[in-house]
């Protein structure tokens, strides 16, 4: 049931609800507003201030916003992560991860 044309799948989960003993259904997710550039911008100036440059300067290193395009952040990596082995590492696990959490799961980041 419900494989074909899918008209009936809120029926069917109503059912199981039912079932379930959930006569609720769960809140609907929230639509995510689009971002403008410069709201973009300072979202993530704001994210490598406060949680990306503590993190980097325990091992004496930084980070720095160069810029946006579209969804396509470019930083500079400063001090010890300047030329660290391990910096593409960086980028990927600290940086664009909390710019995803912070900002938006659609940007990248690369160095610039």
């Amino acid at each position: 049931a419900g494989g074909g044309c899918g008209g009936c799948v809120d029926d069917i989960q109503k059912i199981i609800d039912t079932i379930r003993g959930r006569t609720e259904n769960p809140p609907a997710p929230k639509p995510v507003a689009r971002l403008t550039t410069l709201q973009k911008i300072d979202k993530i100036r704001e994210v490598i201030e406060s949680d990306i440059k503590p993190i980097l300067a325990r091992d004496g290193g930084g980070c720095e916003l160069i810029d946006v395009e579209d969804n396509t952040v470019f930083v500079r990596l400063a001090g010890h992560c300047a030329g660290c082995g391990f910096s593409n590492m960086t980028l990927v696990s600290v940086i664009e991860k909390k710019i995803k959490e912070k900002v938006s799961e659609e940007l990248k980041v690369k160095l610039g």
